[in-house]
């Protein structure tokens, strides 16, 4: 794909940008945005849209490029004055243009690359944006939105009839209004009982992706007649094409320097000049063909508006895009136009391949000028374009590597210790290929090592240390291997640094037998000690030397030959947990895999930070208890000495300089870890400080084991589930505590749910256990498939997930593939069997997470969720079918539909649009509405220009914008922003990710409180939410799916349906009674909403018990007195009077012989017309309860 079509358009299309600079009160964008003309060629109509001062020319090009009315234009300049405008400069750079200026679009000089870029684009318009991606996997960055929300308004349904018929009793509650003509909503068959949680057929919308594409021409490729001979070069052409129109007449077209015609060959005769009969010469392809076809014309314009009329966002192609574990492949049908693709895509690989330098382009983007919020702007953009870059070509290489398509650096060497370089990306294996962690778990060490680098050049590249250069790096794994790909430092491979000079600078590559502690490194590395807490100590060489290094010694610092300084190997820039290796060695029957277990950096500010608090605190209690000893007498001198206490040490206030003897220096707080301790490394200098040292480093030990974990078990049970493995991993990491405390941490949460009365932690701890089998598969999986040829991928997964899903006493049979002359005798997953799977992950359950005891049901328990974070980890697609899991075999080899790549890398940030999401949250904490609303819409702005639209930092900036609007009651603008933030969270997050998820249910209750049309719609997007919610976290009980429960019922509600209204507030009312108990306000709130709905229903016996609990909870929380008891008093009095006058009407129903004193007719239970009452005042519910009451008292 060319640069062109990944490029986004520009933020300045979106939302006016803040005139404000949140960081340093300085104006980001200087002037008024304006609307800015484009002049179009052609008698095309001029094109408009919002610009400022500070928007490039490549920008507004982007913007024309993207934009479906400049009609395909591809190739062209902007010229202003007569004068070709460069694409780098800025609007406010050129000479004499104005808010009223006008550019104009001149059509440019087709090249090789121009024109692959226009058939590309016009290819895309072809498949209305769906063309084949084979780099990427099915559906890859895919988004369900607009599939739902068109299934809504057409009326369909994606529920199969046997479906509807087994929950059909769901849809004839007692008052709810008839499923079919209007009373039809998304949760007339809703099954309370979530039999649907283990099915996937309903995973992928009905509609999703189905071919409706308007057919223009009958095919389009390569013609036959290329390459074109070298007289025709010469004369300008470039490309030959074949095309067949609808009419059936073939095609041939010239793509020459001036544009597109047809020339006078056929299939079998040569003749590339134009044809004499309409030519049709034409700058962009789509006006030759339009003109050389009626039919063509015709349907192009029916599928330019209908492309017109998607979401730019949808289809947008985006760097960070997820993808999917679960599709449904579709026919794979003929379609000459994707030779076309391939030719294109791999011809533009092949002029890209190692033109760049990725480290000379990495280093000269972060070395850009950053003093100004614009230069800070474009240095992010340019350095996430490059990063994005780096990544694509490093996956490339890495698959291409382990498809043997790359020759290696040292082939005489064994097959896990070979090296590549490919396109200018250094390749190398995740093994221990220079012994170095031997003594630490070979293998699996060197495995944790090269994941736990790229956390550590993330951190440093986060710092922006000046001087200080870091790699690029990605590690990528698939089919079980762990590649690692990284820039290459300027004179690292050249024969002077192999055979003579070492380039080493800093730091030891011979496990600490030779140390060198340049002292330029030294100083930049200080900077780095100072941000990670790290200490200054000292190490002992091999030959009895001592240096003084800030890192650890396995970091390595290089000056390359271009003088830039870089550190390297970063993976130990914390100390060691070794209090946990201290437990696992005394384990000899069942040892950890490795000792590269180092404590998380978030751990360690949090231990920071801790110490931090009481060290201030117990200095603001010495100041306390010397003000009360000196008593008031000496106030004034108090106040002389806060004063000196104040001044800094470094320089003293103006005119005390010469003072040195009455300035009183602060007392410093120091704690600095030494990230050598307790490894190989001989360490230097005095006892006493190693030995503080090493107290230091058990001290974080202790923190993290008695503290942390504990605040994490409290937070996950009492304040917000995390609702599957990849949330639990981010919540894990968020509060330092590492994965291998996994077991540790369901002993804290059944530890205190033995302590505490009504504790919820059951979810929590399912969740937890199902994360260890999920692992604990991962690395037999990995270890299964690295022993397993490419073609034999889907043979391998199938027999795995049978034999997982089966049970232990199921018997699975190998599936034989068509390869059986290759196929080596000896395969490790074939001699696999369920019995023998399951005791290995038990095993590794217990090795790699200290847990026994895991219920062998768990696994049967929880198939789905089980298998997605599974599909997560390894990178597998499966086919989303309703899978017999009672069934031997439950999986085919044709069910795996695709392995890809799962990459791990250090993504940039963008520090200025962070810096305002951080201030418009606290504009919003202080209620300051108006101000973050704007502060919000300059984050976005800012997230567009350097992500582009579609990063989960953009969406998320999106979903707090709509949240914001809400919060003012402007629902539209509340919409807008949230049905992106739910397109663009779904793209790049995974279409069932737990935020995507939420984002749906925000966008139905937005559309629900702004329009009461609205409400079928905000319950077609619920449905969807809550179907994929139940697979992901089945049984699951938070304070989100209360909300969720109350959200759905109010809808439902407003639409008449009542019955089926109070179920919902009758689960949500169970859950905060679970959760936070019956003396909780949301509690009380519950009960609130569903004496309400018991009421509209008529249903007052329900009501009173209700209402009785509403009543207890009010008067132990606000006393007897209060106005809201006394209401609720009210209430509870009335409802008693017409639960016992119901009583007696129905006593008297009952018996035959009193039938001449008929009962008066209940009120109507028409629930469509009760419905405007779903949200009475108390006033009108004490009326609508005691209207019996009242005429009976009237009498």
């Amino acid at each position: 794909m060319t640069t062109e079509t990944t490029q986004p358009p520009d933020a300045s299309t979106v939302e006016e940008g803040v005139e404000k600079d949140v960081a340093d009160d300085v104006n980001f964008v200087q002037d008024q945005t304006f609307n800015l003309t484009i002049k179009m060629p052609q008698s095309l109509p001029p094109l408009k849209f919002v610009v400022h001062a500070h928007t490039s020319v490549q920008e507004i090009r982007q913007v024309i490029f993207d934009a479906s009315e400049a009609q395909g234009y591809t190739c062209f300049h902007l010229m202003f004055d007569e004068k070709k405008l460069s694409d780098v400069i800025e609007l406010g750079e050129v000479e004499g243009f104005g808010v009223e200026s006008v550019l104009e679009l001149v059509e440019g000089e087709y090249t090789d690359r121009e024109v692959r870029v226009h058939l590309t684009r016009f290819r895309e318009t072809l498949t209305n944006f769906a063309s084949f991606l084979p780099s990427f996997g099915v559906d890859h960055a895919a988004s369900f939105l607009s599939c739902i929300e068109d299934k809504e308004e057409n009326g369909h349904d994606d529920k199969g009839k046997s479906k509807n018929k087994r929950n059909g009793k769901d849809a004839k509650r007692n008052g709810d209004v008839a499923r079919s003509g209007p009373g039809h909503h998304a949760f007339a068959d809703y099954d309370f009982d979530r039999k649907g949680a283990t099915l996937l057929n309903d995973f992928i919308p009905h509609g999703f992706n189905t071919p409706n594409r308007i057919a223009c021409l009958k095919s389009l490729s390569v013609s036959p007649w290329n390459p074109p001979p070298f007289q025709q070069k010469s004369r300008g052409d470039l490309l030959y094409l074949r095309a067949e129109t609808l009419e059936g007449e073939v095609l041939h077209l010239t793509c020459c320097a001036s544009g597109f015609y047809v020339n006078a060959s056929t299939d079998s005769e040569f003749h590339p000049f134009p044809r004499q009969r309409k030519p049709c010469h034409e700058h962009n392809v789509h006006a030759t063909l339009s003109k050389a076809s009626q039919l063509f014309e015709k349907n192009f314009t029916k599928l330019q508006a209908m492309n017109a009329r998607r979401n730019p966002l949808e289809y947008i192609v985006t760097a960070s895009g997820a993808t999917p574990w679960a599709v449904k492949t579709r026919p794979h049908s003929a379609d000459p136009g994707r030779s076309l693709d391939a030719q294109l895509t791999a011809a533009e690989h092949a002029d890209a391949f190692g033109a760049r330098d990725w480290n000379e382009d990495f280093q000269s983007t972060r070395d850009l000028p950053r003093s100004t919020p614009q230069e800070k702007v474009l240095r992010d953009q340019a350095m996430y374009r490059t990063h994005a870059d780096f990544i694509e070509a490093a996956v490339r290489g890495a698959v291409a590597v382990l498809n043997g398509s790359v020759m290696s650096l040292n082939p005489q060497e064994p097959g896990a210790t070979q090296m590549y370089l490919h396109n200018n990306i250094f390749f190398s294996q995740g093994y221990d290929q220079r012994e170095a962690f031997e003594k630490l778990g070979g293998p699996d060490a060197a495995h944790v090592a090269v994941s736990k680098d790229v956390d550590g050049v993330r951190l440093l590249s986060n710092l922006e240390i000046d001087g200080l250069h870091t790699l690029g790096t990605a590690v990528i794994d698939y089919m079980g291997q762990r590649i690692v790909g990284q820039t290459v430092i300027p004179g690292i491979l050249s024969r002077r640094a192999v055979e003579s000079e070492s380039l080493v600078k800093y730091g030891s590559v011979d496990l600490g037998k030779e140390i060198f502690s340049d002292e330029g490194f030294h100083a930049l590395t200080a900077q780095v000690a100072k941000a990670l807490h790290l200490a200054e100590h000292e190490v002992i060489d091999g030959e009895g030397k001592v240096h003084k290094l800030f890192t650890s010694v396995d970091t390595k610092g290089i000056i390359g030959t271009d003088g830039r300084r870089y550190l390297l190997d970063l993976y130990r820039i914390t100390p060691v947990d070794i209090e946990f290796i201290e437990q696992v060695r005394s384990d000899e029957t069942n040892p950890y895999p490795h000792e590269m277990t180092l404590l998380r950096p978030e751990l360690i500010d949090y231990f920071y930070e801790t110490r931090l608090r009481a060290f201030l605190e117990e200095r603001q209690k010495e100041e306390e208890a010397k003000k009360s000893k000196n008593g008031d007498g000496d106030e004034k001198q108090d106040a002389e000495d806060g004063d000196a206490v104040l001044v800094n040490k470094e320089g003293t206030e103006e005119g005390h300089e010469e003072k040195g003897e009455d300035v009183i220096d602060p007392p410093k707080f120091e704690l600095e870890f030494n990230t050598d301790v307790y490894t190989l490394v001989q360490l230097a200098g005095e006892q006493q400080d190693l030995e503080n040292q090493r107290s230091l480093a058990r001290e974080a030990n202790t923190f993290l084991r008695e503290t942390m974990i504990q605040r994490l078990v409290v937070e996950c049970i009492y304040q917000s589930v995390p609702i599957d493995g990849e949330a639990l991993t981010k919540r894990f990491h968020q509060r330092g505590v590492n994965m291998r405390y996994l077991g540790k941490t369901v002993q804290v949460a059944e530890s205190t749910a033995a302590k505490v009365p009504r504790c919820p932690h059951e979810y929590f701890t399912e969740l937890c256990k199902q994360e260890m089998i999920a692992r604990a598969a991962k690395h037999v999986l990995r270890d299964l498939l690295k022993d397993t040829p490419l073609y034999l991928m889907g043979e391998c997964v199938s027999h795995f997930l049978n034999c997982l899903f089966c049970g232990e006493e199921g018997v699975v049979p190998v599936t034989e593939g068509v390869h059986g002359r290759i196929t080596p005798k000896t395969l490790s997953y074939a001699a696999l069997t369920p019995a023998a799977l399951h005791e290995r992950i038990q095993k590794v359950v217990a090795q790699r997470f200290r847990f026994e005891g895991i219920p062998k049901d768990l696994i049967l328990s929880r198939r789905v969720p089980l298998l997605r974070s599974i599909c997560l980890k390894v990178g597998l697609q499966i086919e989303a079918r309703d899978y017999e899991w009672d069934a031997t075999p439950i999986f085919g080899p044709s069910d795996i539909v695709n392995h890809y790549p799962v990459v791990k890398h250090a993504e940039p940030r963008a520090s200025f649009a962070e810096e305002a999401m951080e201030h418009a949250q606290v504009s919003l904490a202080q209620e300051q509405l108006p101000i973050a609303i704007d502060i919000y819409q300059e984050a976005a702005a800012v997230y567009e220009q350097v992500y582009g639209p579609v990063h989960p930092d953009t969406g998320r900036a999106y979903s707090a914008l709509a949240m914001a609007h809400y919060q003012t009651r402007q629902f539209d603008l509340a919409q807008l922003f949230q049905r992106k933030a739910v397109v663009v969270s779904e793209r790049t997050q995974g279409v069932d990710d737990p935020d995507v998820l939420q984002n749906y249910m925000n966008l139905a209750y937005f559309e629900f409180m702004g329009s009461q049309d609205s409400t079928r719609g905000a319950l077609t997007l619920m449905r969807h939410a809550l179907r994929l919610w139940e697979k992901l976290g089945p049984g699951a009980r938070t304070l989100e799916s209360a909300s969720t429960d109350a959200n759905i019922a109010a809808m439902l509600q407003q639409l008449g349906h009542i019955s089926l209204s109070n179920a919902f507030y009758e689960r949500a009312r169970e859950t905060h009674e679970i959760l936070l108990g019956k003396d909780h306000h949301l509690t009380g709130a519950s009960y609130d909403a569903l004496v309400k709905g018991y009421v509209l229903a008529s249903d007052f016996r329900k009501a009173l018990g209700v209402q009785k609990l509403a009543w207890e909870y009010l008067r132990k929380r606000f006393g007897e007195t209060d106005e809201r008891v006394v209401s609720a008093e009210t209430v509870l009095r009335n409802l008693t009077e017409r639960a016992v006058s119901d009583a007696k009407k129905a006593k008297l129903a009952s018996h035959p012989q009193r039938k001449q004193q008929p009962t008066p007719p209940p009120p109507s239970q028409d629930t469509t017309s009760i419905g405007s009452k779903g949200s009475l005042p108390i006033d009108e519910l004490l009326k609508f309860i005691g209207e019996g009451g009242k005429k009976r008292r009237g009498k």
